[in-house]
């Protein structure tokens, strides 16, 4: 919720959004404050300000492209790049991994893959990450998988906030792995 807030104040070109407390627990509002408090620790919101009586926090967004850049989805990336490194290491597996990475066709196209794990003797695994509208992008994914020639199985579209029921449906339809960012850590464990 504090990432959709941000982003959709980023995109209306807001400076500032709420997140609200009403209807929540005090624990709760206590988590987000301090995920809130971290999020100004480094700098990925200018300010984070309670407001007691209004019963919610302000948050001044910031500015920097780098920033805009991260919530717009890029945060996404580096969490799937992540989760890739981490669960090779576990199981002691040689790899690769690679970010945004360029793709050339014999025919002149190009793609680009927004995280590619190869594990020593296997297929690559492509991961497409979305924060936001992913349709669109559906027979982008069908078409990469078809042209390199892989199983759904190693062609993972990860969509936050995506449900579970949704992501098992959208995987039968498409012959492609769909799967949440929660889901994603239980997904790159079964295949490493």
């Amino acid at each position: 919720e504090v990432l959709d807030r941000i982003r959709w104040a980023q995109q209306k070109g807001y400076a500032s959004t709420v997140i609200p407390f009403d209807g929540r627990s005090p624990s709760d509002a206590q988590k987000l404050t301090s995920f809130c408090r971290q999020l100004y620790d480094y700098s990925f919101v200018a300010k984070a300000i309670p407001n007691k009586q209004k019963n919610h926090l302000l948050l001044v967004v910031q500015t920097a492209p780098a920033i805009r850049h991260f919530f717009n989805g890029e945060w996404l990336e580096w969490f799937a790049l992540m989760t890739c490194v981490e669960q090779a290491t576990a199981h002691g597996k040689r790899f690769a991994c690679a970010r945004n990475l360029g793709l050339t066709f014999s025919d002149g196209e190009r793609q680009e893959v927004d995280v590619v794990l190869l594990l020593d003797g296997q297929s690559p695994i492509l991961i497409e990450c979305k924060s936001g509208e992913f349709r669109p992008d559906i027979d982008k994914s069908v078409g990469l998988r078809k042209r390199l020639g892989l199983s759904g199985r190693h062609l993972v579209v990860c969509v936050a906030g995506l449900e579970d029921e949704m992501a098992k449906g959208l995987s039968a339809m498409y012959d492609l792995s769909f799967v949440s960012e929660r889901g994603l850590v239980q997904l790159i464990e079964r295949i490493v």
